[in-house]
């Protein structure tokens, strides 16, 4: 990205034209452009790494809870039938309230809420929870981009993915995509989009 001497500018855009900007960078990134280096205020970026852009996205992260955690509870009241009677009905409601934990703890994606990302020459600085954390884009195995949903999912490894969602994906996802592998080359027109 580093090789020509023409300079395109990684901007935010709003919601209308997201795509044809993100059309325009891919072209001029295609034909040598690069991106225009940026100070990004508090970001803390290592010796020689460059800032390109700051954007905002709503963040969402795929991945299960460690454990079912429910409150099994039991009432057995009166005689022998009105207790057999209470008991069943508190084994129903144990199972029902294990069955609802278990859904609850079932690998799916979590929201993280608003992120500040500074995309860098190196890795994607993310502000969540009052501090960075830094997604290295060595690590980013895949990238699938679905513009008309505003929407980019980031793969690795080994570690849960992240789903980013909002008009500055668009432009990012043509950006990352000159920096890893992209499942499709094309955007994808037909793709389902799984629900947030």
């Amino acid at each position: 990205m580093r090789s020509s001497r023409r300079r395109m500018p990684a901007r935010s855009v709003g919601t209308s034209g997201a795509r044809e900007e993100a059309d325009r960078l891919a072209e001029a990134l295609a034909n040598g452009g690069r991106l225009e280096e940026r100070v990004v205020q508090g970001a803390p970026l290592g010796v020689g790494e460059v800032a390109y852009g700051d954007l905002t996205a709503t963040g969402w992260r795929y991945f299960a809870l460690g454990h079912a955690l429910y409150e099994k509870r039991t009432i057995l009241v009166g005689g022998p039938l009105l207790m057999m009677a209470t008991g069943l009905a508190s084994a129903i409601g144990n199972r029902n309230a294990r069955v609802a934990a278990e859904a609850a703890a079932a690998p799916q994606w979590r929201p993280l809420g608003s992120l500040r990302i500074v995309l860098s020459s190196e890795r994607l600085l993310v502000w969540h929870q009052q501090a960075w954390w830094s997604v290295w884009l060595s690590g980013i195995t895949d990238v699938r981009r679905y513009p008309e949903h505003q929407t980019l999912d980031l793969f690795f490894g080994s570690d849960p993915p992240y789903r980013l969602v909002g008009p500055d994906v668009v432009p990012l996802g043509v950006v990352l995509a000159q920096a890893v592998p992209v499942t499709s080359e094309d955007w994808p027109t037909n793709s389902v989009h799984s629900s947030r």
